[in-house]
């Protein structure tokens, strides 16, 4: 198993996310994700449609994710985003952002 913990926060729309490890188990690369609604409304992340992983050469989409995704203002939520990969990335970036707005990427380190 390789496990790595680490924080790195980025800004999403209304909402702080907080990557705080990431580490691949068998084939899933499990992220563990801090979320914050900071706007005065409610917000809904959708993660099928707005989390994917970049590896190498291709975009692997999001397989699940174990988190509250209708934030009302201010409340925080933590949980995991997994990915099926088949072979460990050298470099794998986490991307959000529907696919016809503008994305917000962040390196992750494995």
């Amino acid at each position: 198993m390789d496990y790595l913990k680490f924080m790195k926060t980025l800004n999403y729309g209304k909402l702080l996310i907080s990557i705080e490890k990431s580490e691949i188990k068998e084939k899933d690369l499990i992220v563990t994700v801090k979320i914050k609604n900071t706007a005065s409304v409610q917000n809904i992340i959708f993660p099928d449609e707005e989390i994917r992983l970049l590896d190498d050469k291709e975009i692997i989409p999001l397989n699940n994710y174990k988190f509250e995704n209708n934030l009302d203002p201010g409340q925080e939520t933590s949980g995991q985003l997994l990915f099926k990969i088949i072979i460990k990335p050298k470099k794998a970036v986490i991307q959000f952002g529907k696919s016809t707005l503008p994305k917000t990427n962040t390196e992750l380190k494995i």
